[in-house]
C-alpha cells in the first residue's frame, strides 16, 4: 500500500510540475507582457519544471534501476532544472546573466556524475555534491525574491520561504533517501515543495503582472490628461519660438506654420502659407537636397541627413532669397505621415560669420605679409559676395591726399582697363569721401551726368564707406547696387567692418613700410646696431655681422665694448657718452677690433632715441667702414705726390716743394736752381727691349740721379723720362752747371739689364731764382724751355735759360694762333714733288708736301710750323685736309685721263694714333671714286716702333683696304727687322742722308746697297730720296733702286705745274741743280 501511495504521489507531482510548466509557457506567449525580460524568464521556468517532471519519472520508472539506487540521468535532469530555475529568476529581475559561470557550474556537475558512474560510487557519496549545488541554487532564488519584495507583499515572502525550505530539503535528502522506511517520504516531501514552489511562482508573477497592468492604465489616463494640457502649451511654445516651424504632410504640402515661419518667409499670415507646396519656400532647384519631394528622405535616412549642407536657400514671398538652416523629423498622426521642418533664419548668423571669417582672413593676409593690392582684391570680392553688390571698389589715400584705386570687382563683367581711375574721379567729384565720418548712400538717379562708370555697371545706388585707420581715413570702399540696398542693420555691420578693413589696410601699409625699412637696413652697406639705454645690444643688421665678424647671437645682450681695439684714447669715449646721454647726436672716427682680432676704422654716428616719457630708451649706432677709404686716401695722397715706379716726388709735390723753397730763398735772400732732365734715346729702350725693361732702367737711373744730386733739396720724376731737381742755397751758376754735368755723366753711364748693356744720354735745362723767375711756375716753365732748347740743338748737353728762349716761345705761341687762322682762311696749299721710275725715267707718282704762305711773314717752312701743329693738336685737322686735297687731285687727274699715278702722303705720329684712321681714308677714297691702290701713306720708323703691336694692327687694316704703305727715312731710326717683317708695307724710302754722300762716302754707299737689297728680299720697292746729281741717280740705278725723288727731277711744285708735267709725258728731264742748297721737305 505504501508503494502504491508513493507511486500516486510521484505521478501527481509529475502532473503538477507539467501543469506548472505549461502555465509558464502560456504566460510567456501572453501579449500582456510588454517587456522581453519577463517572457524569457517564464520560458526558462517552464523548461525547468518540465525537467523536474522528467526527473521524477526517471527516479521511479526507469527500467533496471531500483528505488534507492543512483540514477545518473535523473540527476542530470535535476542539475539542469535548478540551473534554468535560477537563470529564469535573473531574467525576471533584469539582472545580468553570467552564462559563463552557470555553464561552468553545470559542467562541473556533469563531470561529477560521469566520474561517479565510472567509479561505481555509492549513492550517498555520489549525490551529496549534486544536492548541495541544487540547494545553493534554490537559496539564491529565494534571496532574489526577498531582495525585490515590496513592503506588505506576503505572496513574495511565502515564495521565498518555500524556495528556502526546498533548498534545505535538498541538503538532507541524500541522507534521508538511504534510510529504509524514510527515503520514500523524503521524496514525497521534495515533490511537494517543488509543486508548491512552482505554484508560488505562478501566483507571485501573475500578481505582479496585474499590478503592472493597473499602473499602466492609470499612467495612460494621466498622460491623456497631460497631453491635452500639453497640446495647448506646445502650441503656445511653437508660436513663441525664435525658429520657424513648418508642418508638411506626406505629399509635400504645408499643413501648419508658426508665426516665426510666417515672418521669416515674408508672408502676411499663416493662412497664406498653409496649403502651398513646401517647394514654394524651399525651392528644389536652389538646394542640394530639395525638400519639396524629399522631406521624407531627410527625415528617415540618417545618411542623407549627415550629408546635408550647412544651410539652404529659402525664398521670401517678395522673391528675395535668404539663407536658412533646416532640421526635419518624421511623425505620424491618425495614421498619416507628417514632417516637422524647423527653419532658422541664418541671415544674421551668416553675415556675422562671413564678416568674422573675412576679418580673420584679413588678419592672416596682413600677418602673412600680403601687399595692399592683395588685401584690396580680397576685400572687394568678399564684400561683393557678402552683400550681393553689383560693383565693389576700393581705393586708398596717398600722401598727397589723392585716391589710389587698388581693386575693383564688377558682377558678370571683365574689368575694363582704367575703370578704377574713372571711378575715383567720379566719386571725388561728387563728395569729399576722405572727410566722411560715416557711410553715405548716393542715389545715382538724383545725380544726372555723374558716375557714368558705375551706371554702365548697372548700379543705381552707391554705398560709400570710409575706411578709418585710427584717427584718419586711409581709404574708401564703394559698393554699387542695381536692385535694392542693404537694410540699415546690415549697413551698420558694414560700417563696423569698414573700421576693421581700414585698420587692416593701415597695418598692411605700416608693415610694408617696416619691411621696406627692415630690408633697407639689412641691405645697407653700413653696419647698424641698436642698444638699450644702458648700452646692451638689442639688434644688429647683417652688415654689422659682416663688418665685425661676430654672428648676431654672440653680440646680442653684450656691450659695444667688445669692439674696443685699445688704439682709441679714452677721451674719445668719454666725449661720446657725455654727448649721447644728454640727447645729442655724436659723430666721430673709431678704430675697432674684429672677432678675428684684425683692426678696422669706422665713422660712427650715434643717435639717442627718446621715448614717450622723455627719457632716452635706445641708442642707434651706424658704422660706416672707412678702412679701405683711409687706405685709399693714404694711397691717393701718395700717388698724388709720388711716382709709383721710382718712388720719387712727382710733378705736384715737386711744385709744392719748389713754392716752399722759393719762399725760403726770398726770405733769406739766397738763390736756387731748378734743373729739368730729359733722357734722349730712352724710347728706343722701350721699343726694342719692352716696357718692363724700360721700367727697370728708369728705376736704376732714378736711383743714380738721386745719389748724384747729393745735398739737393728735391729730386723728382715729372714725366715719362723727365726728372727735375731743386738745388737750394746756390752760391753761383757754376754750382748748378757742376750738378748738371754730374747728372749727365751719371745718366750716360751704361746700365746692364738682363745681360744687356743699355746706354742713354741726358739733356738738362737750368733756371735760376731770382733772375729767371721769381715764382715756382715761371722757374718750371723756363727750366723746361731751356731743356727743350738742348733737345733741339746739337750743342752742349745742358743749357741755362735766356730771354731769347722766352722770345722764341712767345713767337711759337703766336705762330700757333696764326696757324689756326691759316687753316680757317685757306692759307695752306698743297705742293707736289715727282717720283721717277729709274728704268724709263717716267713720272710714276708724287709726294704731297704742305706749304704755308703767311700774309706777314711770308713762306714759313714745314720744319717750323709742323712741330707747332703737333704740339697744339692742329695736326689732325691739317693732316686730314692734306689727305683730302691729295685724293681730290688724283680724282681730277683720272677725270682728265692723265694716267694712273700714285700719291704719297705723310702721316704724322699724332694721326697714326687715331683708331679710325683707316675708316676715314677709305671714306674719302669712296667719296671721290679713287682706287685705294693709288694712295700711298708714308710713316717713319719711329712712329711704327713706338707701339709695334698696335702698329701691326693698324697697318693690317690699311693694307686690307687696299692702301699702299711706305716706311719713310728708313735707316735713320732704331730699326727692328723682327718687326719690319711683320709690317704689311709696300715700299722703303732710303733716307737722303745716305744718298747725299754715297758718291764720296763708302759707308753711305754700302748702307744704300744693303737697304735696297733688304727691301727687295722682303718683296718691297725702294725709293731713294734727295737725289740731286746724275751720279747719285746712276749709282742708285745700278744698285737696283726702283724709284727716285729729288731736285734732279723737280722741286716741290704747285698742283698746276705738276699737272702740266704729267701732260708732257715722256722721260723726265734732268734739271741743273748745281749751287742749290740741300733740299728738304
Amino acid at each position: 500500500m505504501a508503494s502504491a501511495l508513493s507511486l500516486g504521489l510521484v505521478l501527481g507531482a509529475v502532473l503538477g510540475t507539467l501543469i506548472g510548466a505549461a502555465l509558464f509557457a502560456v504566460g510567456a506567449l501572453s501579449p500582456h507582457f510588454g517587456s522581453i525580460w519577463p517572457r524569457r524568464a517564464l520560458i526558462l521556468w517552464s523548461a525547468a519544471f518540465a525537467l523536474l517532471a522528467l526527473r521524477f519519472l526517471l527516479l521511479w520508472l526507469a527500467p533496471g534501476i531500483a528505488p534507492g539506487d543512483f540514477n545518473p540521468l535523473a540527476e542530470v535532469a535535476h542539475l539542469a532544472a535548478v540551473t534554468l530555475l535560477f537563470a529564469g529568476t535573473q531574467r525576471y529581475f533584469q539582472r545580468p546573466m553570467r552564462l559563463g559561470v552557470l555553464g561552468l557550474l553545470f559542467g562541473g556537475g556533469l563531470a561529477w556524475i560521469a566520474v561517479s558512474v565510472g567509479l561505481g560510487t555509492e549513492f550517498l557519496a555520489a549525490t551529496t555534491p549534486i544536492y548541495v549545488f541544487s540547494g545553493g541554487m534554490l537559496f539564491a532564488n529565494a534571496w532574489y525574491w526577498l531582495d525585490n519584495r515590496q513592503p506588505g507583499d506576503v505572496a513574495t515572502l511565502t515564495l521565498a520561504i518555500l524556495l528556502s525550505l526546498w533548498g534545505l530539503h535538498k541538503l538532507d535528502y541524500p541522507f534521508l533517501f538511504g534510510l529504509s522506511g524514510i527515503g520514500p517520504w523524503g521524496l514525497v516531501l521534495g515533490l511537494t515543495l517543488a509543486v508548491a514552489s512552482g505554484l508560488g511562482l505562478l501566483v507571485v508573477t501573475a500578481g505582479l503582472q496585474g499590478q503592472r497592468c493597473r499602473e499602466t492604465v492609470r499612467r495612460v489616463s494621466e498622460l491623456e490628461a497631460e497631453s491635452a494640457a500639453g497640446t495647448a502649451h506646445l502650441r503656445t511654445v511653437l508660436d513663441t519660438l525664435a525658429d520657424g516651424v513648418v508642418t508638411v504632410d506626406g505629399e509635400g504640402v504645408i499643413a501648419d506654420v508658426n508665426p516665426t515661419a510666417v515672418a521669416i518667409f515674408g508672408y502676411l499670415s499663416a493662412e497664406r502659407m498653409i496649403g502651398l507646396p513646401v517647394s514654394t519656400i524651399l525651392p528644389d532647384e536652389e538646394n542640394d537636397y530639395p525638400l519639396g519631394g524629399l522631406v521624407a528622405r531627410l527625415a528617415g535616412h540618417p545618411e542623407a541627413a549627415a550629408e546635408r549642407p550647412d544651410s539652404f536657400v529659402g525664398m521670401r514671398q517678395g522673391g528675395g532669397s535668404l539663407p536658412v538652416d533646416v532640421r526635419v523629423s518624421e511623425t505620424t498622426q491618425g495614421g498619416r505621415r507628417f514632417f516637422v521642418v524647423v527653419v532658422r533664419d541664418m541671415s544674421e548668423a551668416t553675415a556675422a560669420r562671413t564678416i568674422e571669417i573675412l576679418g580673420r582672413e584679413l588678419d592672416q593676409k596682413v600677418l602673412g605679409g600680403a601687399s595692399l593690392g592683395e588685401v584690396a582684391d580680397h576685400v572687394v570680392e568678399a564684400l561683393a559676395g557678402l552683400t550681393g553688390a553689383d560693383l565693389s571698389w576700393l581705393a586708398t589715400r596717398e600722401s598727397d591726399q589723392s585716391l589710389n584705386p587698388r581693386a575693383l570687382w564688377v558682377a558678370g563683367q571683365s574689368v575694363p582697363e582704367g575703370i578704377e581711375d574713372r571711378l575715383a574721379a567720379d566719386t571725388a567729384s561728387t563728395t569729399d569721401i576722405l572727410s566722411l565720418e560715416r557711410s553715405r548712400i548716393l542715389d545715382l538717379d538724383t545725380l544726372p551726368g555723374s558716375h557714368a562708370t558705375a551706371r554702365r555697371a548697372g548700379c543705381r545706388w552707391l554705398l560709400l564707406l570710409p575706411l578709418w585707420g585710427q584717427a584718419s581715413a586711409v581709404g574708401v570702399l564703394a559698393l554699387g547696387f542695381a536692385r535694392e540696398l542693404p537694410d540699415p542693420a546690415r549697413i551698420s555691420r558694414l560700417e563696423r567692418l569698414a573700421g576693421r578693413i581700414g585698420a587692416a589696410l593701415r597695418l598692411t601699409r605700416d608693415q610694408q613700410l617696416l619691411r621696406l625699412q627692415g630690408t633697407a637696413m639689412d641691405a645697407v652697406a653700413n653696419a647698424i646696431f641698436i642698444t638699450r639705454a644702458d648700452g646692451t645690444i638689442e639688434w644688429v643688421n647683417k652688415a654689422f655681422c659682416r663688418l665685425s665678424g661676430y654672428p648676431a647671437e654672440e653680440v646680442l645682450g653684450r656691450k659695444p665694448s667688445i669692439l674696443k681695439s685699445g688704439f682709441q684714447d679714452l677721451a674719445t669715449y668719454h666725449d661720446m657718452w657725455k654727448s649721447i646721454t644728454k640727447g645729442a647726436v655724436w659723430r666721430g672716427e673709431l678704430i675697432e677690433l674684429r672677432r678675428d682680432k684684425t683692426l678696422y676704422t669706422v665713422n660712427q654716428l650715434v643717435t639717442p632715441m627718446v621715448g614717450q616719457s622723455g627719457e632716452i630708451e635706445h641708442f642707434v649706432a651706424v658704422h660706416e667702414d672707412i678702412t679701405e677709404r683711409k687706405k685709399a686716401d693714404e694711397r691717393i695722397r701718395y700717388l698724388s705726390n709720388y711716382d709709383t715706379l721710382t718712388r720719387l716726388p712727382n710733378r705736384v709735390l715737386f711744385r709744392d716743394r719748389l713754392v716752399q723753397a722759393v719762399t725760403q730763398a726770398r726770405r733769406t735772400r739766397t738763390k736756387l736752381a731748378v734743373l729739368f732732365i730729359d733722357m734722349n734715346r730712352f724710347s728706343r729702350v722701350n721699343d726694342t727691349l719692352g716696357h718692363d725693361t724700360g721700367d727697370q732702367f728708369l728705376m736704376t737711373v732714378a736711383s743714380r740721379i738721386n745719389a748724384a744730386a747729393g745735398d739737393a733739396d728735391t729730386v723728382a720724376r715729372i714725366g715719362g723720362d723727365e726728372f727735375a731737381i731743386i738745388q737750394t742755397n746756390l752760391e753761383n751758376a757754376e754750382a748748378a752747371a757742376s750738378l748738371a754735368t754730374r747728372i749727365i755723366r751719371t745718366v750716360a753711364s751704361p746700365v746692364e739689364i738682363s745681360g744687356q748693356e743699355v746706354r742713354v744720354g741726358a739733356n738738362v735745362g737750368i733756371a735760376i731764382y731770382p733772375q729767371d723767375g721769381e715764382d715756382a711756375d715761371h722757374l718750371i716753365k723756363n727750366a723746361d724751355m731751356a731743356m727743350y732748347r738742348v733737345i733741339r740743338s746739337d750743342a752742349e748737353p745742358y743749357c741755362f735759360f735766356s730771354n731769347e728762349m722766352n722770345d722764341e716761345a712767345q713767337l711759337r705761341l703766336g705762330l700757333e694762333g696764326d696757324l689756326r687762322r691759316a687753316l680757317e682762311l685757306n692759307e695752306l696749299s698743297l705742293y707736289l714733288q715727282p717720283q721717277v721710275d729709274t728704268r724709263g725715267r717716267r713720272v710714276v707718282g708724287f709726294e704731297a708736301l704742305l706749304r704755308w704762305f703767311h700774309p706777314t711773314h711770308g713762306n714759313i717752312p714745314p720744319a717750323r710750323f709742323i712741330p707747332v701743329a703737333e704740339d697744339s693738336g692742329l695736326i689732325l685737322s691739317i693732316g686730314e685736309w692734306v689727305l683730302e686735297q691729295a685724293i681730290i687731285q688724283m680724282a681730277k687727274w683720272r677725270a682728265e685721263g692723265l694716267g694712273e699715278v700714285s700719291m704719297a702722303v705723310n702721316i704724322s705720329p699724332v694721326q697714326f694714333q687715331e683708331r679710325h684712321l683707316p675708316d676715314k681714308v677709305a671714306r674719302m677714297l669712296e667719296v671721290h671714286d679713287v682706287p685705294a691702290a693709288f694712295l700711298e701713306l708714308e710713316l717713319t720708323e719711329s712712329v711704327l716702333m713706338k707701339d709695334a703691336e698696335a702698329a701691326v694692327t693698324l697697318l693690317n687694316r690699311l693694307s686690307d683696304a687696299g692702301i699702299k704703305l711706305a716706311v719713310d727715312d728708313f735707316g735713320t731710326g732704331y730699326s727692328s727687322l723682327a718687326y719690319l717683317k711683320q709690317f704689311r708695307v709696300d715700299k722703303l724710302k732710303l733716307d737722303q742722308s745716305f744718298v747725299r754722300h754715297m758718291d764720296t762716302d763708302f759707308n753711305d754707299r754700302v748702307i744704300a746697297r744693303a737697304t735696297i737689297n733688304l727691301g727687295h728680299s722682303l718683296g718691297l720697292k725702294v725709293i731713294g730720296e734727295g737725289v740731286e746729281t746724275r751720279t747719285q741717280f746712276e749709282m742708285l740705278q745700278r744698285e737696283g733702286c726702283d724709284v727716285v725723288q729729288g731736285y734732279l727731277f723737280g722741286r716741290p711744285m704747285p698742283v698746276d705745274e705738276a699737272t702740266e708735267l704729267l701732260r708732257r709725258a715722256g722721260p723726265a728731264p734732268f734739271l741743273d741743280t748745281e749751287g742749290d742748297p740741300p733740299q728738304g721737305s
